[in-house]
């Protein structure tokens, strides 16, 4: 089961890419191109299971290509649209590269923690949550460190929300 939940995972960036640049496509009046991206991309995904899940060679990891697959073309025809419309510029170092090494340092450090945690003997849903809470509290001071996250973002919610 964590093998399939692992492959899934992959497709968190794309997803969250694509849901972000369809708001803005939406917010932009372009809600049918964004629904046309989506359409390409679902036919696309059901295209990958009906012929791979199928087949011998890929069984069920047909479904994982097609989920990905189709993440990223959904994010890639969105961005293609968006840039027809305005010319936005998109720091890939800061959206990808940044939560990619929080991701791994979080992972190290959930696996160190149940290690270190397991041995104790203490019961395994207390080892889990801890474990969870620890690596989330790695994930954000991996994020604040390598400014992904900008240290004054509390005041700049509070002012925000003070305005509106």
């Amino acid at each position: 089961m964590s093998k399939f939940i692992r492959i899934m995972s992959f497709g968190t960036i794309f997803a969250s890419l694509e849901h972000t640049v369809s708001g803005t496509l939406n917010g932009l009046n372009k809600q049918i191109a964004s629904t046309r991206n989506r359409l390409i991309g679902l036919a696309v995904q059901v295209s990958c299971i009906y012929t791979l899940v199928g087949h011998p060679k890929f069984g069920v990891n047909g479904f994982f290509v097609g989920f990905l697959l189709s993440g990223i073309i959904i994010f890639i025809l969105d961005r293609i649209t968006l840039n027809r419309k305005v010319k936005l510029v998109i720091d890939y170092k800061d959206v990808v590269l940044k939560p990619v090494v929080a991701t791994a340092i979080m992972i190290v450090t959930i696996n160190n923690c149940i290690n270190l945690i397991g041995s104790f003997n203490i019961s395994e849903s207390i080892c889990f949550f801890s474990s969870l809470i620890i690596g989330g509290i790695s994930y954000l001071v991996v994020l604040f460190i390598t400014k992904a996250i900008p240290k004054n973002i509390i005041k700049r919610m509070h002012y925000k929300n003070l305005s509106l």
